[in-house]
C-alpha cells in the first residue's frame, strides 16, 4: 500500500507486516487503538485466498473475523471514519462450466455484513470497491506484475481511481449547494418555442431518452440535499406548456427553487437566483448546452463551477454522476437535506409576508416562531458538521470541524455543543444553528457559533445568547468570553456580539475578543 499512501496529500499510517490489520484493530494497544485519526479505509484484496472460498464454514468464519474485528475498532473509535470496502473476487479457479460460482455469493455475504456496520454505526460508510473495479475493468484495475512483485494488487490505473475514490470522499463538506440548468436541448432535445410540446425529444426510449435519464439523475441528486433552480432564454409561458404538461418530464415546477426564463442575460439570471436564495456565487453549477453562454458565465462570473457539457449527449447521464461525484457529493443525507427544497419554497413564503410586513418586528410577530435549544444528540452529528464545514456568512469565528473532531469536543469535559432548531407557521426549519462552548473554571468561552443564512434577521440568536446567559448566570458563572474572526463572507455578523451587550476586551485586524460580565 506504500504507492498507494505516497499518492495522496495525507498523513498516512498502514499496519506493518503482511495480513496484520485484524491484530492492529483488536489490540488495544496497537497505533492505530492509541492514535486518534480522522478516516480508516479497509480494502480487502481476495487472490491470495481464493481458494478458501470453495470451503463454506472456513470462508464463513473467515468473514464473521473481519466482522466482528470491525464492529470492536469501530464501537472503540467513535470519533474515526471507516470506510469499508466490499468484495471483487474473480471466479478464475480452473472449473467446469456447470460449477457454482461460490466467490459472488461470498461478495453478497460481506456486503451485507457491512451494510449491517452501516446501519449500527454512524460513524461506518461503504467504499464501493466493486463499482470501481466494474468501471475501470478488472483487466486494468488491477496488476499481476505489482502484486507478484511487491504485494500490491493495483495497477497504475486502479491506483489512480482508488485516490480519486479518496479524495472525493474525504472533500465531501465542501460539496456546492445549487444547480443552474439550462431548458432547451439541456433538460430536453430541441426548442420548446419551434418544436412546441409533441415536437421536443424526451421519453423513457431512444433518442429522447438521453434526456429523460438525465433528469432521472438531477432528480437523485436533488434528493441529497442539492438546490436545483432554471435559467433559460426563453419564452416563460411555452417553457411552462414542456414543465408542466410534458408526460415524460421527470423535473416538474415544484422541483426548482427558482427560475428566470427571460430572453436577458445569463449572468444577471444566475446573479438574481444566488441572491434570492441567499447563497454565494461559489456555491453554484451551472449546466447548459451552449458554449457560448458557458464561457461568458466562467468569464463574468469566476466562481460559478461552469460544467463541460459533452458533445454527445449519450454522455448526458454519466455527466450528472460526474458532477453530483465532484460537486454535490454528500457521506450521509440528514433529515434536513430531504426536506431542503421544500424549505426555499416556504422561505419564498416568508419573504412575502416580509414584504407587506410594516416593521421587522410585525414580520417577526407574523412568522409566530419558536426556538429549541438543546445539547447536540448522536443523531444530530451529521447535520452539526455539516453546517460547521459550510456555514459562512452566520459564522463567528468560521473555524472548521471534522466529525472526530466534533466527537471529542462533545465528550471533552466543560464542553457542550448546543443545537438550534426553528420552526414558524409556514413550516420546520429543522437543524439550523450551532454553538460549541468550552468552560473553564467560572469563565465559558463561546468557541463557535453560527447559523444558517436561510435564517438570518429573526432575531433567533438574540433569544439563543440570551439563554446562554441565563443558564451560566444560574451555574454562577463570573463572564462569558467569546471571538469575532472577520473573512470574506462573515460581514453580516461583524457586530453581533457588540449589539447584544458584550464588551470589547481586544481588537485587532485579525479579530476581536468579547467579555460578558454575568455579575
Amino acid at each position: 500500500m506504500d504507492i498507494l499512501a505516497k499518492s495522496l496529500p495525507y498523513e498516512i499510517y498502514i499496519p506493518a507486516g503482511y495480513d496484520t490489520w485484524q491484530l492492529e484493530l483488536i489490540n488495544a494497544d496497537s497505533t492505530f487503538n492509541t492514535e486518534r485519526f480522522d478516516s480508516a479505509f479497509v480494502f480487502l484484496y481476495c487472490k491470495d485466498v481464493k481458494k478458501g472460498w470453495r470451503n463454506y464454514s472456513d470462508s464463513r468464519a473467515m468473514l464473521n473475523g473481519w466482522r466482528e474485528a470491525l464492529a470492536a475498532a469501530v464501537a472503540r473509535k467513535p470519533e474515526t471514519q471507516f470506510f469499508i470496502a466490499n468484495l471483487d473476487i474473480a471466479s478464475d479457479k480452473i472449473q467446469q462450466v456447470k460449477s457454482h460460482l461460490r466467490e459472488q455469493s461470498w461478495e453478497h455475504t460481506w456486503q451485507f455484513m457491512i451494510n449491517s456496520l452501516v446501519r449500527k454505526f454512524p460513524n461506518v460508510y461503504l467504499f464501493n470497491m466493486k463499482s470501481i473495479v466494474e468501471e475501470h475493468g478488472r483487466a486494468s484495475f488491477y496488476s499481476d506484475k505489482m502484486w507478484y512483485a511487491g504485494g500490491m494488487p493495483y495497477s497504475l490505473i486502479g491506483i489512480k481511481a482508488i485516490v480519486s475514490e479518496i479524495e472525493s470522499l474525504l472533500g465531501t463538506p465542501k460539496r456546492k449547494k445549487l444547480l443552474v440548468v439550462d431548458l432547451d436541448n439541456t433538460l430536453w432535445g430541441g426548442v420548446a418555442g419551434e418544436d412546441g410540446l409533441e415536437g421536443i425529444e424526451l421519453s423513457p426510449h431512444k433518442e429522447g431518452a438521453r434526456f429523460y435519464d438525465l433528469q432521472l439523475r438531477l432528480a437523485e441528486i436533488a434528493r441529497t440535499g442539492a438546490l436545483l433552480a432554471i435559467a433559460s432564454k426563453n419564452n416563460e409561458d411555452e417553457a411552462y406548456a414542456v414543465i408542466d404538461n410534458h408526460p415524460h418530464m421527470v423535473l416538474r415546477r415544484k422541483d426548482f427553487v427558482a427560475t428566470r426564463i427571460n430572453w436577458g442575460s445569463k449572468t444577471d439570471s444566475v446573479r438574481e437566483i444566488a441572491q434570492e436564495l441567499n447563497i454565494g456565487l461559489d456555491s453554484v453549477v451551472f449546466l447548459d448546452d451552449d458554449p457560448l453562454e458557458r464561457e461568458i458565465i466562467r468569464n463574468e462570473l469566476p466562481e460559478v463551477a461552469v460544467v463541460d457539457f459533452p458533445e454527445d449527449t449519450a454522455l448526458l447521464e454519466k455527466t450528472a454522476l460526474d458532477i453530483y461525484r465532484r460537486y454535490f457529493r454528500v457521506l450521509r443525507v440528514t433529515k434536513e437535506d430531504k426536506k431542503k427544497a421544500v424549505m426555499y419554497r416556504h422561505e419564498a413564503a416568508r419573504r412575502n409576508v416580509q414584504a407587506v410586513a410594516a416593521t421587522p418586528e410585525d414580520y417577526i410577530r407574523a412568522l409566530e416562531m419558536t426556538v429549541d435549544i438543546h445539547r447536540m444528540t448522536e443523531h444530530e452529528l451529521d447535520r452539526v458538521v455539516q453546517l460547521c464545514n459550510k456555514t459562512n456568512q452566520f459564522n463567528l469565528t468560521t473555524k472548521r470541524y471534522s466529525l472526530s473532531e466534533i466527537v471529542m469536543l462533545a465528550a471533552g469535559p466543560g464542553n457542550m455543543i448546543l443545537t438550534i432548531h426553528n420552526r414558524d407557521k409556514f413550516g420546520d426549519n429543522g437543524l439550523v444553528g450551532v454553538m460549541i462552548i468550552k468552560e473553564n473554571d467560572s469563565i465559558s468561552y463561546i468557541d463557535s457559533f453560527l447559523m444558517s443564512c436561510r435564517v438570518m434577521a429573526r432575531t433567533i440568536e438574540d433569544q439563543v445568547v440570551a439563554a446562554v446567559v441565563e443558564h451560566y448566570k444560574a451555574r454562577g458563572f463570573k463572564r462569558i468570553e467569546a471571538s469575532f474572526i472577520p473573512t470574506g463572507k462573515n460581514k453580516p455578523v461583524e457586530r453581533l456580539y457588540d449589539r447584544l451587550g458584550f464588551e470589547v476586551a481586544a481588537r485587532s485586524c485579525e479579530r476581536t475578543e468579547y467579555v460578558l460580565e454575568l455579575s
